[in-house]
This record gives structure tokens, C-alpha cells and sequence, in this order.
């Protein structure tokens, strides 16, 4: 169904309840969002209603969060703050979309960890990805190391800091 995802931030479907507990941390959230051409329409759609769903969680569960629009590389952030009126803030958000040509994650997956490691509010956060799958690593920057370096990198990193990162993916 392809309005499942709005059906859901609405309340319309059944939902399910998840039984154990994330055992690394209950901090803040690093999202790194999507905005590549490639999500035009409904896939926007899509991953935007799953934005407004994490933020009416972090919400309730007073959990501040940040959100990483990545395209060729960091295109725009956006810092949300628990308890706070930001419905000014996330209306834009989800408003926002620079349909970038060119698909370049990595710069915005580095931002997230250079978030979590420099920013005190944000030191027990955890990461989620939001996309259409479109992934293309091939676009990354010349000087940049070799994929496979980078992945070790990067699994480096989510153990030092105890960082979860989860992947939420339009599976139409």
C-alpha cells in the first residue's frame, strides 16, 4: 500500500510492539536523510512521514535529534531539541528536498560520527539512516579511502562510541 507509511504516522494501521531493550544507549538521534533525486515522489513521501514518526518518538521519549539532508555529500542540517516548539522547524524539514544528482553518503555517515564524537548533546546518540536504497558509493571523493577501509573505519567507530545505527528503507 503505498500510503501504508502516512496510514501509520496517523494511527490508521495496526502496529506492533517490540519486546526487549537496545542495551548500547537511549540518547539522542543522528538521522541522515535522503535528498537525492532518485527520491522523488512517493519515496519522498515515504521517507518524510517516517522523519515526522521518529520525531513525534523522540518527542514523547524526550530525545533530541538531528537531522543530516545528504545529497553530494551534507547538504543542509537541522537540530531539533526535546520539549521544544519545533513544529515551525520540522514543517520545513520535511518541506526540504535539493533533489541532488549526485548520490555521495559518505561525507554525510562521517558528519554523523564527527556529531556524536564533538557534540556533548549528541555523545549517546544513535544513527538512522533514512533512504530509497539507492545507494551509489561510486560518487564518493577521489582523496577518500578505498571502500573497504572506509567500512572498517567506520565499524571502528560505532564500537568506540557505542553507537547503534539502523536503516530504515522504502521497499516498494
Amino acid at each position: 500500500d503505498p500510503m501504508a507509511s502516512v496510514k501509520l504516522a496517523l494511527g490508521e494501521l495496526l502496529t506492533y510492539h517490540k519486546s526487549g531493550e537496545d542495551t548500547k544507549t537511549k540518547g539522542s538521534l543522528v538521522l541522515i536523510l535522503d535528498s537525492t533525486g532518485s527520491l522523488g515522489g512517493y519515496p519522498e513521501i515515504w521517507t518524510k512521514a517516517v522523519v515526522l514518526v521518529i520525531a513525534a518518538i523522540c518527542e514523547e521519549e524526550k530525545r533530541d535529534f538531528i537531522v543530516v539532508h545528504y545529497g553530494d555529500g551534507v547538504v543542509k542540517e537541522q537540530k531539533f531539541k526535546a520539549g521544544e516548539d519545533n513544529q515551525k522547524e520540522l514543517i520545513a524539514c520535511v518541506n526540504y528536498f535539493a533533489s541532488a544528482m549526485v548520490n555521495n553518503e559518505r561525507p554525510a555517515f562521517e558528519r554523523a560520527i564527527d556529531i556524536i564524537k564533538s557534540d556533548e548533546e549528541f555523545t549517546r546518540s544513535d544513527i538512522v539512516f533514512i533512504t530509497d536504497g539507492g545507494c551509489d558509493w561510486s560518487g564518493c571523493r577521489k582523496d577518500a579511502m578505498r571502500k573497504s577501509d572506509w567500512f572498517g573505519w567506520y565499524q571502528a567507530q560505532l564500537d568506540e562510541y557505542s553507537i547503534s545505527t539502523y536503516a530504515y528503507r522504502d521497499w516498494e
